[in-house]
């Protein structure tokens, strides 16, 4: 019973439904109106003339009411209305609240809403209410579009029908008296609590409501829900899943008024209920229905049903939209004619329809005779007359729905009720015509097959559903199923689904009368010829894998096995069609089945039973009957189903019973049935296809059927006009049916070819033909294959396949390309090329169908095509390839502009086909013929549209089209327009990431060839941009595999890139107002008159000293402090070390440092997070100054990224991202570090990349905000060690710091050079560097540096691991170089002009710190900084020592200066070595000075030299950087050999230089003298115009002089890693131009002896070190035998086997041959198998095919072409250079790259490698002096076997010193600490290798005593 109130609160039985006061008079007359339980009944012609009559005037009411309400209601909103609701102040205001729900308010949308308000005012909306308007639409209100704060929202009262609403934090929606038919998506607002509803159209499955978790009040009232009682159950199951709701209401829905009891078992299902339908549930109540049982809801279903019939018939009347009592034919036949005569009475006619044909529908299955009622007053009285009669109902109808749009789906309702009309046949009639709508547009299928399944499905079921009759006994369903209503209705259905298209669209849908069928088709007492309708109907649905399957079992297999073999079916006439249905059935059932379902047809021998059938329809002659066809092909289809599921069937069908025989026989007549013809194809491609019987049988087949060509005839051949004509005859229509059997009918070409049977004939062809035509196995001669290919070509088999492309249908496009793409391309004739291009330009809505399937398989074939290097595709290159790629692109532009409308499947089928066009257009780009056809101006105009048409219309989660990984996008310029103009990429979406990272691909010089088909993902480019930028040796290494194209090009797009002013676009656009702003702030954060404060400062005589912190802050203790201790002292500042205590208190991880590696920012918006894009532009910017492709494109990087804009904006920019995500602070600070070390290498007269205070300035305050978090960070080491990306920002903020006290220098001097312009300046520099370096230096870079160098020094001794050596701590070990080094560095630079107290104060930390259980700071490592601080001290005061006497020029400075040992040979008979002198580099000259050591001693001590340059030490050699030819990269990272330029005299006397011609950057070299003549276009002799210069042309006639030795010094550093820094510099002096520049190439003679020493050979070198050796009993050898020195160095080696010594011989070292230098070999010594990503030579080689092909521009015709024609020998030749050229310079792994000196472009030779030819001796060396070797260069002196090692004891003396202990022992002094360190990583990679474990020893000195068992 419902509920009522009672005096005490419990619960009462009562009738009366429980109602709710009414909200306003119209909702108590809608309750009134629905408890209302009769209506009056007026007749049908009063009632039309009185609604027609009102609907006139209502209708001229409402007009005028609109046109007055345009007058003067509001209907959009404009600036005076937020006036009046807001204020006149409305803009400056955060508008809280507003109100759109007053009278003169009628908006009909929200674009004046949204114009009003920007971002930031729609953000700060709580509440809206746009109640009483005319709004159809409101899903602009979302977070997208501002609204994020949006709280409560009324839209009460409008025209909305299906919201889509996106408002995360909206709690309160009202949505009622709208046009709702469905609920808004709830998970779109997750936080909703009120959701009201009411008075809407909802109806259907409350299931919508399940995402509503939080919702508390729920109002459903006055909507649509019909639910019976099971109904019920189910949506208070949903209802039970909103855990919150507490009040809910559902009164004034059509099921309440027939089941007045839901109340009670609402309130029962949804415990947490405290109100419903305005009730409030008391616990009294709950707590009685809680005790009361009910039963089950199910229990009321057939009560109420009663109940709503009773309610339908007392509510029937016939006014209009409403049916008579009873439903009749005249009156659907006179509103269809009103319709014709009156149109205005349209949609009144049409309701009338509607009504009447619902009325039928609903009484039809409960009166028994109501149909013969039905048809009273229809005056045809024979069945003739009926059959026209219910054909011009149909017909009417259709004509209404195809004139009619706006009545098409209530006709189409009409339709699918009237089905259930049986008599004369009008039903079927009815659903033909549903069959025929659903054949319409995509809008009249939806439409069908929305009203299909719901009115069609119920029809059926009620026919065959068991009923009772009158007084009749219950009808069985066997009865039920064969009734006449039954019969009629299914037959209708069974046409329908005869065709293909209806039955996909309704088969699924119809599953529920697969357990009726089923149960009658099982039944025992079924007689299976009474039900044919049944069975067929059974068969169309099974013909769905998933419904055979549901209903697969041996039972009904059974059943199929008997009625197969049932004669009285098999052979009666008239029952054949439902033996076909039987067979057909089978078929279903064994294709889905499971096992035990098939076996039971092979255990039957079922296919015995009808091959013999089969055979009998062959050879009677009677295939030209369609039925006798049809039922031939349901057998050849049956078989076919057996023989797949059973290999014994298959071969007993071949040997036992014969089916090749019928097959041929049938295939080999020359008219064929089109089923019969794709049935035989299809079997006997499934026989062939088992190996066994192809070699028994496919040679009879190919004798019979002639090897198979002639079926191409029917392929649109001479035999297609019968096929088509045969396919005819099974047409429905009559008319058809006729004309197909006239000779002279007409027959459709092949592209309006649209009869479904004859398009499978040709599917059954094709795939017969692809067996054919699959490319035979190597080593398998088919000789009956190669017969059936040679026919097919002889009948042209591919022009008859691609003339197929024109049919409409896809399964043919589709299978013909299958086809193709297995025969050879070699097969392809030009005219077929032409026809797959035409293919693809006739293809012009892509979207249709599978278009994009076929087009992505016809570009494919092209691509073969492209990639052929046979006579096709020489073919197709030259003739067809400018029309391909033009039709190609411009389908890629119209698949880019679809729209999927957000299907998952239409836009991964459309991204299939961008990408597969994008790898075609790769593949041509590899390619230099067809290179310039990707650059024409249609294609490069078109470019940025599509891009763009990429970022709006693909979903995030679609696949990345990569069409900018083409060769059309690697023109910068096109690159450049998509982020410009008023279609410019978004700079946070991912197409415009995709462009940055692939200009920095460019412009780095990496190749599209070794990956010419794959095309990187937003994934790949992730990880590219994640990591830290390699240097520029392995950045150059890219340049090797560049092409000629591809190299010139690099250079041609950088410099257009340059001029179109590429950084500044990119820049702009990566800015936003946020990045804007903080630019201004930091920009006005520095004033002038801080520097102004500086320079006065520094003109006081008052000079303030070096802020290192007070002496209280640095503690000077005798006692030594732990590392940790050390470290955290630095940090603090504080005298007593920290207790573990107050460590704690510091142990909390920045936030400053957290990072995401997460891509998208949002899924939804398809926005990446912004680091991504920036990392791909600093990457732009890294590779425009590390490998810029000339010296102009670098130069203007520079002065770009000097100036104070560009450097605000960059760091406003990295500010806005975690500074950790993707190392950005890391680069940010490295590419500062390359601009200000460019301006440390040239002179102060230039302003390349000149340091400025401001920007420095800049940098140090970023750098500053990363020092203090990385102080709190460091305080958790106690736990943890750093992070790599946090050790390399420390590392890049040391390296960039270091370069700041050089830097400051050279701005005091030449600030000072400016104000005294005679010069004298030096007294004043070091005055006025203090003040400088109080503005650039604060106290906590000091202390942060301290405590890194402290951290790493503790990580050399183990990172605490003690014993353990693992393979891990290896890895970290090796790539964890140059950041102590780089903290040092700054230190030593910080102490040259730090005052004395300061420098004790930072040294004497390090001097009391101890690591590890007492173990002190190794002495080594603090004398290499005092001798570090000592040499630079010393370099100070030997500058201005050269600028007062003149030997250096003022505007010039020293870049390096660095200790080595020296010897040079060639113009001395005694080359002398020279220990312990200087490398001076400057920018003017080389030099190499003398110091004078004090006590005469051999090597000079920096320690002990006077910091103002005295005494002065001796200049001995004087270098011109012109002069160098080529420097040699010698093994280990310590030696460099430089070969100088021959000094040759002309013939008066002038010296003459060797050159380079300029313009050709062939390589050529020419005399010149530099004599001045004003006949030379320079007015003097160089290289471009030596030729000319009459002495020079004397000089070369004369031939290449023989000067002896070639001139070469040696250059031994004492440093570890400074060689390669070195080298850089001297190249960039060399020439102004980098082509001009000296090459830097790798020694091969010392490597090869190493390596092929016979302790070293086939293991790794793990360390290379000079130093010396302090072994007393070692021989000494002198080097080149000119010096007797017990302090020369030797070169150390350390092998997995063994460690040795050996002197070096350099009267032995000659020049290298060009070709062996090129080696990849590096010298760091990594263990291999620590990095297993490094890459071999023969890795690299492996790509020399693909490259070398790439060279095809003169190859011509000929395939021995490219042998033939020098131009291309020579780009061959250019190629292979670059490809084995050295790594170029550049420093080791993580330490300072040089600056930039690019690669030299290629130079043409003549040399080949050894595999190809003889070797040439190094150009420019004459034959003389080209000698062969004397002898080693290298002599071993000691060595030690170290397998195994005893003992390594590294000593605690200042000067780093280890003795190694095997069989022998050996002791090693060397130069610096780090040499040692390299050694102490390959010992431990030997212990960690061996497994024998590691310990350290105890003995004195702490970390010394390293031991090894």
């Amino acid at each position: 019973p419902p509920l009522r109130s009672s005096g005490r609160g419990g619960v009462a039985a009562a009738r009366a439904p429980l109602t709710a006061p009414a909200a306003n008079a119209g909702e108590v007359a809608a309750s009134a109106a629905m408890s209302t339980d009769v209506v009056a009944l007026r007749s049908d012609s009063e009632d039309a003339l009185a609604e027609e009559n009102n609907r006139k005037i209502e209708n001229y009411q409402l007009g005028l009411d609109r046109a007055f309400e345009r007058g003067v209601y509001v209907a959009d909103v404009t600036t005076r209305d937020f006036e009046e609701l807001v204020g006149l102040s409305w803009k400056h205001t955060r508008i809280r609240r507003l109100d759109f729900s007053g009278e003169r308010f009628k908006l009909e949308s929200l674009q004046g809403l949204l114009d009003h308000l920007d971002k930031v005012r729609r953000s700060s909306l709580l509440f809206l209410d746009l109640s009483d308007n005319r709004l159809n639409n409101i899903d602009s209100l979302s977070n997208a579009a501002g609204f994020d704060c949006l709280i409560t929202l009324i839209a009460r009262r409008n025209m909305i029908a299906e919201p889509r609403l996106q408002l995360k934090r909206l709690v309160d929606l009202n949505l009622s008296h709208n046009d709702l038919q469905q609920p808004p998506d709830l998970y779109g607002m997750p936080n909703l609590e009120v959701l009201i509803l009411s008075h809407n159209k909802l109806s259907g499955s409350f299931q919508h409501f399940k995402g509503g978790t939080r919702i508390k009040q729920l109002d459903l009232a006055y909507n649509r829900y019909e639910c019976s009682p099971s109904e019920l159950a189910h949506a208070l199951n949903y209802l039970n899943t909103m855990k919150n709701l507490t009040s809910l209401r559902l009164y004034g829905n059509p099921f309440v008024a027939n089941f007045k009891e839901y109340q009670v078992f609402v309130v029962k299902s949804l415990p947490p209920l405290t109100k419903l339908d305005d009730l409030k549930i008391t616990r009294s109540m709950r707590r009685d229905i809680a005790s009361t049982t009910l039963e089950s809801l199910e229990v009321y279903d057939e009560s109420f049903k009663h109940r709503k019939e009773e309610t339908d018939m007392r509510n029937s009347n016939n006014k209009e939209g409403h049916a008579s009592f009873y439903p009749r034919m005249v009156h659907i036949v006179r509103a269809l004619d009103d319709i014709v005569d009156d149109p205005n009475s349209l949609q009144a006619s049409v309701a009338r329809v509607l009504a009447e044909a619902k009325s039928f529908s609903t009484f039809a299955a409960h009166k028994d005779d109501l149909e013969d009622f039905f048809w009273v007053g229809v005056k045809p009285h024979n069945t003739a007359k009926y059959e026209a009669y219910t054909a011009r109902v149909v017909e009417l109808m259709l004509g209404t729905i195809e004139r009619h749009e706006s009545v098409r789906y209530p006709l189409i309702e009409a339709l699918a009720e009237l089905t259930a009309v049986t008599q004369h046949k009008f039903g079927a009639k009815c659903m033909v015509a549903l069959g025929r709508v659903t054949k319409g547009d995509e809008n009249s299928r939806a439409e069908a097959a929305k009203v299909f399944l719901p009115i069609v499905l119920k029809n059926v079921i009620n026919v065959i559903a068991p009923r009772k009759r009158g007084g009749d006994e219950p009808m069985t369903l066997s009865q039920a199923i064969t009734t006449y209503q039954a019969k009629s209705l299914i037959s209708g259905l069974n046409s329908m689904l005869e065709d293909e298209s209806i039955k996909q669209v309704v088969a699924v849908g119809l599953r529920e009368l697969l357990e009726p069928l089923t149960k009658w088709l099982l039944n025992k007492s079924t007689n299976i010829s009474e039900g044919p309708h049944a069975v067929k109907l059974l068969a169309f649905l099974t013909d769905q894998p998933e419904n055979a399957k549901e209903v697969a079992n041996t039972d009904l297999a059974a059943r199929c096995v008997d009625a197969i073999d049932n004669k009285s079916i098999a052979g009666a006439e008239s029952l054949r069609d439902l033996y076909s249905d039987v067979l057909n059935l089978a078929e279903n059932l064994i294709q889905s089945g499971a096992d035990i379902v098939k076996d039971k047809f092979v255990s039957e021998s079922t296919h015995v039973k009808v091959l013999s059938r089969a055979a009998s329809i062959a050879d009677g002659g009677k295939l030209n009957e369609t039925s006798e066809a049809d039922l031939l092909s349901k057998i050849f289809n049956f078989v076919k189903a057996m023989m797949q599921g059973s290999v014994q069937v298959l071969k007993d069908c071949c040997t036992s019973f014969h089916i090749i025989d019928t097959l041929c026989k049938v295939l080999a007549m020359h008219s064929i049935d089109p089923k019969v013809l794709k049935s035989s194809c299809i079997c006997l491609t499934l026989i062939l296809e088992n190996r066994e019987m192809y070699d028994q049988y496919c040679g009879i087949v190919v004798e019979r059927l002639q090897k198979v060509a002639p079926l191409l005839d029917f392929l649109g051949g001479k035999r297609f006009p019968d096929l088509y004509r045969r396919a005819m005859k099974y047409s429905a229509d009559e008319e058809s049916r006729s004309a197909a059997e006239e000779e002279g009918a007409k027959i459709p070409a092949l592209n309006q070819l649209s009869n479904t049977m004859v398009c499978e004939a040709f599917l059954g062809i094709i795939e017969l033909v692809a067996f054919f035509a699959q490319v035979q196995e190597e080593g398998q001669e088919d000789s009956n294959r190669k017969l059936v290919s040679q026919a097919m070509e002889t009948a042209n088999r591919e022009q008859v396949l691609l003339r197929l492309l024109l049919v409409p249908s896809d399964e043919i496009k589709l299978a013909v390309m299958k086809c193709i793409t297995t025969m050879p391309v070699d097969q392809i004739e030009p005219e077929e090329m032409g026809m797959v291009i035409k293919a693809i330009s006739n293809t012009r809505n892509v979207g249709e169908g599978k278009a994009e399937e076929v087009l992505a398989k016809l570009v494919v074939l092209l691509g073969r095509l492209v990639q052929d290097t046979k006579k096709p595709g020489r073919e197709f290159r030259k003739t067809y390839a400018k029309i391909a790629i033009a039709e190609v692109y411009e389908t890629l532009v119209r698949n880019s502009q679809r729209e999927t409308q957000g299907s998952e499947s239409e836009e991964n089928q459309k991204s299939a086909l961008s990408v597969a066009i994008v790898k075609f257009l790769r593949l041509c780009g590899q390619r230099p013929t067809l290179r310039k056809l990707l650059r024409s101006p249609e294609i490069c105009n078109r470019f940025p549209e599509v891009m763009k048409n990429e970022e709006e219309l693909h979903t995030a989660q679609a696949e990345d089209i990569g069409l900018e990984q083409t060769w059309i996008g690697r023109s910068l310029e096109n690159l450049l327009a998509c982020l410009t103009g008023e279609k410019a990429l978004h700079p946070r979406k991912r197409v415009t990431f995709r462009v940055l990272s692939r200009m920095a691909d460019v412009l780095e010089g990496r190749t599209d060839a070794l990956r010419p088909s794959e095309i990187l993902s937003l994934e790949d480019l992730k990880q590219r941009e994640s990591q830290m930028w390699p240097f520029r040796d392995q950045l150059a290494r890219h340049h090797r595999h560049l092409d000629d194209d591809e190299w010139t090009d690099r250079k041609a797009q950088a410099l257009s890139f340059i001029r179109l002013g590429g950084i500044t676009t990119i820049r702009e656009l990566l800015s936003g107002v946020k990045v804007r702003e903080d630019a201004r702030e930091l920009m006005g954060k520095f004033s002038d008159a801080e520097f102004e404060r500086v320079q006065l400062m520094n003109s006081s005589e008052k000079q303030p000293a070096l802020a290192f912190g007070d002496e209280e802050q640095l503690p000077i203790e005798t006692e030594t402090l732990s590392g940790r201790d050390a470290v955290m002292t630095s940090l603090q500042c504080s005298a007593p070390p920290p207790d573990e205590h107050s460590r704690n208190l510091f142990a909390v991880r920045p936030a400053h440092f957290e990072s995401s590696e997460e891509l998208w920012e949002s899924m939804e918006e398809k926005t990446l997070h912004y680091v991504w894009a920036l990392s791909a532009f600093l990457r732009i910017l890294h590779a425009l100054i590390i490998v810029p492709p000339t010296e102009y494109i670098f130069a203007e990087t520079i002065k770009d990224l000097n100036l104070s804009a560009t450097i605000n904006r960059l760091i406003a920019m990295v500010q806005q991202v975690p500074c950790l995500s993707c190392d950005l602070s890391a680069k940010l600070l490295r590419l500062q570090s390359y601009v200000m070390q460019s301006g440390l290498e040239v002179s102060m007269n230039s302003d390349l990349g000149v340091p400025r205070p401001r920007n420095i300035r800049y940098m140090t305050d970023f750098i500053k905000t990363h020092a203090e978090k990385m102080m709190h960070l460091l305080k958790l080491t106690t736990h943890r060690c750093l992070a790599p990306n946090e050790e390399r920002l420390v590392l890049e903020m040391a390296r960039y710091m270091a370069l700041v006290m050089p830097a400051t220098r050279l701005l005091v001097r030449r600030g000072l050079q400016q104000q005294h312009r005679d010069g004298k300046v030096e007294d004043s520099v070091r005055s006025q560097m203090a003040g400088w370096m109080h503005m650039f230096v604060p106290d906590i870079f000091i202390r942060l540096f301290i405590g890194m160098t402290i951290y790493e020094l503790q990580m050399d001794a183990g990172g605490g691991k003690r014993a353990e050596i693992s393979r891990e701590f290896m890895q970290t070990r090796y790539a964890r170089l140059g950041l102590k080094e780089s903290c040092t560095n700054f230190l030593t630079n910080l102490l040259v002009i730090a005052d004395s107290d300061s420098a004790y104060s930072v040294l004497e930390l390090f001097s009391i710190a101890e690591v590890f259980q007492g173990q002190t700071i190794r002495p080594c490592y603090l004398t290499g900084v005092f001798m570090e601080m000592s040499l630079g001290q010393y370099m100070t005061g030997v500058e201005d020592w050269l600028h007062r006497k003149a030997h250096l020029k003022h505007e010039h400075h020293i870049t390096r200066f660095e200790l080595m040992d020296f010897i040079e040979t060639g113009l001395e008979s005694r080359p002398e070595l020279k220990l312990s002198v200087i490398f001076c580099a400057t920018t003017d000259k080389l030099l190499v000075l003398q110091p004078v050591a004090e006590g005469n001693l051999a090597r000079w001590d920096p320690s002990k030299a006077n910091p103002d340059g005295k005494p002065h030490p001796q200049i001995i050699y004087e270098y011109s950087y012109s002069d160098i030819d080529r420097m040699y990269r010698c093994l280990g990272s310590q030696l460099l050999v430089i070969h100088w330029k021959p000094v040759l005299k002309n013939s008066r006397g002038n010296r003459v230089f060797k050159g380079r011609n300029r313009d050709g950057f062939d390589g050529t070299r020419y005399w010149y003298c530099g004599e001045k003549d004003p006949n030379f276009i320079s007015g003097q002799c160089g290289p471009e115009v030596g030729p000319q210069c009459p002495a020079c042309q004397q000089f070369q006639s004369a031939g290449e002089v023989d000067t002896g030795r070639p001139r070469v010094s040696l250059f031994a550093f004492h440093r570890m890693r400074v060689r390669d820094d070195c080298a850089n510099v001297l190249r960039r002096y060399t020439a102004d131009r980098d082509h001009e520049r000296a090459q830097i190439v790798n020694d091969p003679r010392i490597r090869k002896e190493v390596i092929e020493h016979d302790s070293i050979k086939g293991t790794q070198v793990l360390a290379v070190t000079l130093a010396m050796s302090v072994s007393q009993q070692a021989s000494r050898r002198p080097w080149g035998k000119a010096a007797q020195s017990e302090f020369a160095p030797l070169l150390f080696v350390l092998g997995e086997k063994a460690a040795m010594s050996f002197s070096l011989t350099f009267q032995n070292w000659q020049l290298p041959n060009r070709e062996d230098t090129y080696f990849d070999d590096g010298d760091d010594f990594v263990p291999k198998d620590l990095f297993s990503e490094l890459a071999t030579k023969d890795d690299i080689m492996k790509e020399l095919p693909v490259l070398a092909d790439t060279s095809e521009a003169a190859r011509g015709d000929s395939p021995n072409a490219i042998e033939d024609d020098p131009k291309t020998k020579d780009r061959m030749a250019h190629h292979l250079e670059r490809l084995h050229e050295d790594r170029g310079p550049g420093a080791q792994r993580e330490e300072m790259p040089a600056l930039p000196a690019p690669p030299a472009p290629p130079q043409p030779s003549p040399w080949k490698l050894r595999t190809c030819g003889a070797v040439r001796t190094s150009p420019g060396v004459g034959k003389k002096a080209v000698l062969e070797a004397s002898g080693k260069v290298l002599e071993k002196e000691e060595e030690v076997c170290l397998v195994p090692i005893t003992e390594a004891v590294f000593e605690p003396y200042p000067q780093a010193e280890l003795k190694l202990t095997g069989d022998k022992s050996i002791a090693i002094r060397f130069f610096d600490d780090p040499g040692r360190e390299a050694w102490r990583r390959g010992l431990a990679y030997l212990t960690a290798a061996s497994g024998k474990g590691f310990r350290r020893g105890d003995g004195a000195g702490g970390d010394d005593g390293q031991t090894a068992p």
